[in-house]
């Protein structure tokens, strides 16, 4: 017979477990031992668990004896209890009161057990106001928040939702909350239409991950139409209680164009600003490089815009002096695959985004400026996530 079959163990269980500040499922009475853990408020390790077996195998020369009156076991389990409980951990003050002290709960549980067995030690309805809403009200709450959208609206609010569904307001944010449900928030994703992306993804990665012996592995993207922009007042300074400040609107001053090849294992960028985005520009940047590396292979990461796959750039790479320089274009619509991107980010919101820049000239030095900056701390961004683990969640990209 397991232990918590027995109608007066199972009735001391009960007791001790009342206090618990959360209810408690018949099902969670499993595991003996666990709920002796629990008892005293700790976190079910392996340890204290294993401890609490023992206490649950000590026991069994008492409860063998068949179903005796409870209150002939009361004393003997209690000191046993106590004793096994206070070595689950040191840290924690004995129990302060006897257990099982109250005989009229006890009588109360013993009765409700030899009625209706394990199903009768479940909570039952507890004092006070009835439920306003039903678990169907709450579930339709959920239902119409995922699957439908309000008469000329693109999503839900929760007045909108709780007019829709009948349910108070206070009763529709909980909801919302209590399923993690955000309608006010939207994201975005985007599946590459690339129907070579795993050999493509597989090649860049490899390049990341396990380069080739005493290759040049390079990042190249252009960032392109940065603006020149001015603000027609002056910029008002952060103080206690006020953030920077700037008007909204601007004076153009031009725009240029920032080319960047980050040497993946080098934690080096070299630049070129250009007027314009061609594929005459593109040229002068990879003949620019080549300079930079006069010998050995170069292995060169880029996307898929035209004026890297133009007539010119294939006529210039059939040259032979050209061909040590071997591109890997990433798949469509996969820029992130691109590590150059991480810089463009790093100087959208550090030079661009807050920047003013009275003329050309003045955006060029300061772009120049901080990627000097950037090379002299040498940082390195190491892609860490391997080939098979983006195939996978390729296939899982919206969750759905």
């Amino acid at each position: 017979m397991g232990i918590f079959e027995h109608l007066g163990f199972a009735l001391q269980l009960k007791v001790l477990l009342r206090p618990l500040p959360f209810h408690l499922h018949p099902t969670l009475l499993a595991d003996p031992a666990v709920q002796l853990v629990l008892v005293r408020g700790l976190s079910p390790s392996r340890d204290r668990v294993r401890t609490a077996r023992k206490f649950v195998r000590s026991l069994n020369p008492i409860l063998s004896v068949g179903l005796l009156p409870l209150t002939h076991q009361f004393e003997e389990v209690r000191d046993l209890l106590r004793r096994e409980m206070d070595a689950l951990d040191d840290r924690d003050q004995p129990l302060a009161e006897p257990i099982l002290s109250n005989m009229r709960m006890v009588s109360q549980w013993r009765q409700r057990f030899v009625t209706e067995r394990l199903a009768g030690l479940a909570d039952r309805p507890r004092p006070g106001r009835p439920r306003t809403y039903s678990d169907a009200d709450r579930l339709r709450v959920v239902e119409t928040a995922c699957t439908t959208t309000p008469p000329g609206a693109t999503h839900w609010s929760v007045r909108s939702l709780a007019e829709a569904t009948g349910v108070g307001r206070d009763t529709v944010h909980h909801i919302l909350r209590e399923n993690r449900l955000k309608p006010h928030r939207v994201g975005t994703f985007l599946r590459s239409s690339d129907p070579n992306f795993a050999a493509k993804g597989i090649d860049v990665v490899g390049l990341y991950m396990n380069p080739p012996e005493n290759a040049v592995v390079l990042c190249v993207d252009e960032k392109t139409q940065v603006q020149a922009l001015d603000r027609t007042q002056p910029m008002l300074p952060m103080r206690p209680d006020q953030i920077e400040r700037h008007t909204h609107n601007y004076k153009r001053n031009g725009t240029v164009q920032l080319y960047a090849a980050l040497a993946v294992h080098a934690g080096q960028v070299i630049p070129r600003v250009e007027d314009r985005h061609r594929s005459r520009e593109f040229l002068a940047f990879m003949n620019q490089l080549l300079r930079i590396y006069p010998k050995g292979d170069i292995h060169v990461i880029l996307d898929n815009v035209i004026t890297h796959r133009s007539e010119k750039v294939q006529i210039w790479h059939a040259k032979p002096k050209k061909q040590r320089v071997i591109f890997h274009f990433i798949p469509t619509y996969s820029s992130w695959l691109n590590l150059v991107e991480i810089l463009f980010n790093l100087v959208q919101a550090k030079v661009i985004r807050r920047g003013r820049f009275p003329s050309k000239q003045d955006l060029t030095a300061k772009l120049l400026a901080y990627i000097e900056r950037f090379n002299q701390e040498k940082r390195i961004f190491q892609w860490t996530k391997t080939a098979e683990g983006i195939l996978r969640s390729c296939t899982s990209v919206t969750r759905h």
